[in-house]
């Protein structure tokens, strides 16, 4: 694979993650839920909250399904 393409394709991934963070956000505020609160429900440390409300991370699909249960 070349240099870029694969720079593409990571750019393409942090736009995604971008953006279902702003959605995982948006409806934790609506819920009124704190990012305490919102990952003690879910299952995961409250770091790991922030870093997906921010696109630093990919949410896997099981988390995601947790998400949207919530």
């Amino acid at each position: 694979m070349n240099i870029a393409r694969r720079r593409r394709e990571q750019s393409n991934t942090a736009a995604i993650n971008a953006h279902v963070g702003r959605r995982i956000r948006e409806c934790r505020i609506m819920l009124r839920l704190t990012q305490q609160e919102f990952s003690e429900m879910i299952g995961i440390i409250n770091r790991q909250a922030y870093k997906y409300e921010r696109g630093i991370i990919s949410v896997c699909a099981g988390n995601l399904f947790e998400i949207g249960s919530v």
